[in-house]
């Protein structure tokens, strides 16, 4: 990510820790969508780099949440996938897509749920559970669902109400 250096740069940018993966898919990318990590490349008994390299939609609970899209991308043509930009856990300030009108200071959480579909963060006032797959804390006062800041926790393996 290219340094902003306008005057008022550090009082608007995000302060996002960012990474280009590959995503297979050729469907349209909104900004703030989450991400989950495809794991299970290649032969599971050896390393392969994909499995951190390369991301999916989520598809099941418990997935390894690798950060959410910082910016929108049209459908692929052809569908070959293509690397898109990502703001990794740990980043602040950086927009999300949440369901539904929340406060700033509210902490969200993105679980897969096949019924609901899987693009966007909900608001959480329980402690986060094992199905839940990222978490953010939300740092913006929104009415209606859409984009928000926010900071981003690695909600993984029910570690996300710890780490920051």
């Amino acid at each position: 990510m290219a340094v902003d250096r306008s005057v008022n740069a550090p009082y608007t940018q995000a302060d996002a820790i960012t990474k280009a993966v590959y995503y297979a898919g050729s469907d349209a990318v909104l900004e703030g969508e989450p991400f989950v990590y495809d794991v299970m490349n290649g032969t599971l008994t050896a390393p392969n780099g994909l499995r951190h390299n390369q991301v999916k939609r989520p598809t099941a609970s418990g997935e390894i949440f690798a950060g959410v899209a910082t910016r929108s991308y049209p459908a692929a043509d052809p569908g070959n996938g293509r690397l898109i930009e990502i703001a990794l856990p740990g980043s602040r300030g950086v927009r999300i897509r949440i369901a539904a009108a929340i406060d700033a200071g509210d902490r969200a959480q993105f679980c897969y749920k096949a019924t609901v579909g899987s693009k966007q963060f909900k608001e959480v006032n329980t402690a986060l559970t094992a199905v839940n797959i990222g978490c953010a804390v939300i740092r913006q006062t929104v009415t209606a669902a859409g984009l928000v800041q926010a900071d981003l926790c690695d909600g993984s393996y029910n570690a996300g109400a710890a780490e920051s």
